[in-house]
């Protein structure tokens, strides 16, 4: 076990920030904590990095509790919001900066920071200065430095959010490339779902300061504990039900679900578990095209659905429909519940 946090509670003069969070990082294991501003995301970050000291609780790293060490006796790695590089210093002296004091003796230093540079893809960018680079080549820098020493835990603070939307993308992959060849377990920080899933081994969901739901990207999309939770991971449309235990009668029809007690639920409906026909070749209800969000590999379609509930459905670009079309929509697939009223 790399990292393991022990009912941390943490806070500030107006009172606690954290409220009891367990959570562990295996070896090499990419794990994202996800949540809205003012979760506590950041307040996290900064107690296991030993910039802020928690009320209760204990931090483990690599089997040695670090609860109440020195940040610089941690041996964790951490790459800052938009780098943070020396602007004095070149590239190669940005990464180098990270073997200082350490167990690097000087005459391995430049073998280790032109391994790094091309571990990053950046071998000859060593002798630039930071405002020489873009965006995304200065958070590569500032990832190297973070790996300089080997630590045992490198923490990403949102490190792509002040980028654009192309740049970020690629960068995400670069990054999570370079974290799996190194070896390092890594936890990034982030509000952005789609980062979270698409890049994690598994994802802690924070709000409030507690730990709402830990687990592989999969398994939080497919089997949400609340209904918050479906909306906060994606597009989700909850419907009333009620379930004998094995089917689920719902304004859709009835549907398969993981058994469960009967009596009355919420159904999660994801858009692409909706089929939709415009030549009634369906038995579903019937619902009217709002309008349509066109992405070329795919379309969602808004739509009103009777009663007056809205849905988004997610469909094949070359299903062709016009706002105003009236549509029989049929659910596709076993469904998840949660609880009423959560």
């Amino acid at each position: 076990m790399t990292l393991e946090l022990r009912r941390l509670v943490a806070g500030y003069r107006t009172g606690p920030v954290l409220h009891d969070v367990s959570l562990d990082v295996e070896e090499r294991e990419f794990v994202s904590v996800l949540g809205v501003s003012g979760s506590g995301k950041t307040t996290l970050l900064r107690t296991v990095a030993g910039l802020h000291r928690p009320d209760s609780g204990r931090i483990v790293l690599g089997g040695r509790d670090v609860t109440g060490l020195a940040p610089e006796r941690r041996r964790i790695g951490l790459v800052p919001q938009e780098g943070a590089l020396f602007g004095h210093l070149t590239v190669a002296q940005n990464v180098g900066f990270g073997l200082r004091g350490g167990r690097w003796p000087t005459r391995s230093r430049p073998a280790r920071i032109a391994a790094l540079l091309d571990l990053v893809g950046l071998a000859d960018h060593g002798r630039r200065m930071p405002h020489e680079l873009s965006g995304g080549q200065r958070q590569r820098v500032a990832l190297a430095r973070a790996l300089a020493p080997e630590p045992d835990l490198v923490l990403l603070d949102e490190p792509f959010a002040a980028l654009d939307s192309t740049l970020r993308a690629g960068l995400r992959d670069q990054v999570r490339a370079v974290l799996r060849e190194s070896g390092t377990a890594a936890v990034l920080i982030t509000h952005d779902q789609d980062e979270a899933l698409s890049l994690s081994d598994r994802v802690a969901v924070l709000s409030g300061g507690r730990i709402v739901q830990t687990g592989t990207p999969r398994e939080l999309y497919r089997s949400p504990r609340t209904g918050w939770l479906a909306r906060f991971l994606g597009d989700a449309l909850l419907l009333p039900g009620r379930t004998d235990g094995t089917l689920v009668s719902t304004p859709l029809g009835r549907h398969e679900h993981a058994a469960t007690d009967p009596g009355e639920v919420t159904v999660v409906v994801r858009p692409e578990q909706l089929a939709l026909s415009a030549d009634d070749a369906y038995d579903g209800p019937a619902a009217v095209v709002d309008r349509i969000a066109y992405f070329g590999h795919d379309q969602v379609v808004h739509l009103t659905l009777p009663g007056g509930d809205s849905a988004r459905a997610r469909v094949g670009a070359g299903v062709d429909l016009t706002p105003g079309a009236r549509v029989r929509v049929r659910l596709t697939g076993p469904v998840h519940l949660v609880g009423t009223g959560t």
